[in-house]
C-alpha cells in the first residue's frame, strides 16, 4: 500500500515542479525546495492532491511546511484517506 500511495504522491509532485523528474529520486525527507518546489506549486499541489486522492484540504492546513516533503505529504493524504501513518509508510 505504501508503495502505491508514495509512487502517486511522487507523481503529483512530480507534476508541479520544474524539477519533476528529481521527484522520483529525492529521499523522503528531503525538502522539496531542492527541486523547485516554490509557492506556485505549492497551490497547484493542493488542487492536485484533493483531485488525485479525492480529499478535501481544509483552509487551516494550508501551510507550505506541512507539505514539505514526500513523507509529510504521504502523511497528510494517509490521514485525509484514512490510512494511519504507519499503515502508509511500513505497508
Amino acid at each position: 500500500m505504501s508503495d502505491d500511495l508514495e509512487q502517486r504522491v511522487r507523481s503529483v509532485v512530480a507534476s508541479v515542479v520544474p524539477r519533476g523528474d528529481l521527484a522520483y529520486a529525492i529521499e523522503m525527507g528531503s525538502p522539496l525546495r531542492s527541486i523547485g518546489f516554490d509557492s506556485l506549486a505549492f497551490m497547484e499541489l493542493i488542487a492536485r492532491l484533493e483531485l488525485t486522492f479525492n480529499i478535501q484540504v481544509l483552509e487551516q492546513d494550508l501551510d507550505q511546511y506541512r507539505f514539505s516533503t514526500v513523507s509529510e505529504i504521504m502523511h497528510y493524504v494517509a490521514t485525509k484517506t484514512g490510512l494511519n501513518r504507519e499503515t502508509a509508510i511500513n505497508s
